[in-house]
């Protein structure tokens, strides 16, 4: 993540410059002025994310690359796929020659699929040695790790119970939101309908914003979650360079 704080360090420190420079004459231009420049200025700054994130940030998981994989499988993979489209253009005969052949062709690339995916497990290929051989030091057992390291497995116990199938019973008769105690339970709903009758809701408060508050907004967003329309999320801001918070600042 360092090299893309000091990418996005770069791209965005002319950036802020150029905004603190139309801040000094905003007033002349009018306020369509002021709009367009605030529109195109998102733009800019969402460019710049996203080009730091596709020089510097891996966009695929530990493992994804198959180093076994090789050009058979590609041209069995292919081979199967062509016979499943004249298969369906067909209309998905369930018999005959055409759906022999697409079952057949799935077959073969399903079962040397199998086959190579089992000797990644046992045996070393050539396509690894090379692949390893050419790195050095930290860079080596990294790629190591990455393909033959053992995922730990967490034992699951719930309530001293390992079993699926009893977990799944127990949590089955288990009762949520419930009461035991209706006199309890009446009064409760008796106390809550009587505040909620004068319930006016709470003081409208002003905040004050400062760089301080838009910094602790946004380590505060949740983070995995899903990019929006201008492919941003949360880790992109939160990995940026500050210059991104004085940015958000000055544009509130």
């Amino acid at each position: 993540m360092l090299s893309y704080y000091n990418s996005t360090m770069c791209m965005l420190y002319p950036l802020y410059y150029k905004l603190l420079e139309f801040e000094n004459i905003s007033t002349i231009g009018g306020k369509s002025n002021c709009i367009a420049f605030i529109d195109s200025y998102y733009v800019t700054v969402v460019d710049c994310l996203n080009q730091s994130a596709g020089l510097h940030v891996p966009v695929h998981y530990k493992n994804y690359y198959k180093f076994w994989w090789f050009n058979e499988l590609s041209y069995l993979k292919e081979i199967a796929i062509q016979s499943n489209v004249i298969w369906k253009d067909a209309g998905r005969p369930r018999s005959g020659p055409i759906a022999d052949k697409r079952n057949a062709d799935k077959r073969k690339y399903k079962r040397q699929l199998a086959i190579e995916r089992h000797a990644e497990k046992v045996s070393y290929t050539n396509d690894l040695h090379n692949a390893l051989i050419s790195k050095s030091g930290v860079n080596f057992w990294k790629c190591w790790r990455s393909k033959f390291e053992k995922k730990n497995k967490i034992g699951r116990l719930i309530d001293g119970l390992a079993d699926g199938a009893q977990i799944a019973e127990s949590f089955a008769g288990f009762k949520t939101c419930t009461t035991s105690d209706k006199i309890q339970s009446n009064c409760l709903r008796s106390t809550f309908r009587e505040r909620r009758r004068d319930y006016i809701g709470d003081p409208f408060l002003q905040y004050k914003f400062d760089v301080e508050l838009v910094e602790t907004v946004v380590f505060q967003m949740n983070r995995g979650k899903a990019a929006g329309l201008d492919e941003l999320t949360s880790e992109h801001l939160i990995n940026a360079h500050p210059v991104l918070i004085a940015i958000l600042y000055r544009c509130v």
